[in-house]
């Protein structure tokens, strides 16, 4: 939080010493991509559901797990859209907002699993959205009259929303009977740097192509689960002795879990730090 207000602090500076004989430019910015996170903790927790099913398969006769491919949960969607004002020819801040998003959905978290009244699909879908607001400033490097190289730098809040459900499903029917979810959201706050082109094409519109990295790390996340329970999402390991495994889990505690049966208790965490390309329209007023 320190270099966040450092970096205001610095942005404001800026504004107030405008040179007087510079005419200010205002746009408008708005660009979309892909970014890549590091969610290392959630794939985990996947993984070892997977166990759990294998495990709760085989201390059932009658059962049969035939499995499925559970897709690590890597990459999302981002989004935003930025008033930029030019202080000087080279140096521009700018206000913002945006959107992140990444899920895995059904399908791509599927075990086939054969019971004894028929086969079924178990799911455990996860949907992680954030809402991103920053202050960046830009210093531009023309190479020719109409394409720039800029270096960019920035920081601010982020609020971010972490869903969990777990379900299954005749394979002959078409909807899923959800036995457990969880609802929560939390914040916390980012910071970004990184470069890219800008070309006009016509007067007062121009394109970019962008690559950032970003630190950003989501967490104090309260919510409510199925059973109307409220508090805090934990991140931890479960001993499972009926199968002799260790168990990661998110999961909503009104007081962080103790005990032998527990380790590795911590406040859940999603980190979306990582890198993101964008492309996107900047357009004068």
């Amino acid at each position: 939080m320190k270099r966040i207000r450092v970096l205001i602090l610095f942005l404001l500076i800026t504004l107030f010493f405008i040179p007087h004989t510079y005419a200010v430019d205002i746009s408008i910015k708005f660009s979309g991509g892909r970014s890549f996170f590091n969610l290392q903790s959630i794939n985990r927790l996947m993984d070892d559901w997977v166990v759990w099913k294998e495990k709760d398969t085989e201390a059932h006769a009658d059962w049969t797990y035939i499995g499925g491919n559970v897709s690590e949960l890597r990459s999302g969607f981002d989004f935003a859209a930025e008033i930029l004002v030019a202080v000087t020819s080279r140096i521009t801040v700018g206000i913002g907002a945006g959107y992140i998003y990444s899920e895995l959905i059904e399908d791509k978290t599927a075990l086939t699993i054969e019971r004894v009244v028929g086969t079924f699909l178990d799911v455990k879908p996860i949907k992680i959205s954030a809402l991103p607001f920053t202050i960046s400033g830009f210093y531009f490097f023309p190479l020719s009259s109409s394409l720039r190289l800029y270096v960019m730098g920035g920081a601010g809040t982020i609020w971010g929303k972490y869903i969990e459900r777990e379900g299954r499903r005749l394979t002959t029917k078409d909807n899923f009977n959800y036995q457990s979810f969880q609802r929560t959201s939390g914040r916390g706050s980012i910071v970004l740097a990184g470069f890219g082109f800008e070309y006009a094409f016509e007067p007062g519109m121009r394109i970019f192509f962008e690559g950032f990295g970003r630190m950003c790390q989501i967490s104090d996340f309260q919510g409510e689960n199925d059973q109307e329970e409220t508090g805090t999402l934990y991140y931890f390991e479960e001993y499972i002795q009926d199968f002799e495994i260790w168990q990661a889990k998110n999961q909503i505690k009104a007081a962080a879990p103790s005990g032998e049966n527990y380790r590795s208790v911590q406040k859940a965490t999603v980190d979306l730090s990582g890198l993101s390309i964008r492309i996107g329209l900047v357009i004068k007023f």
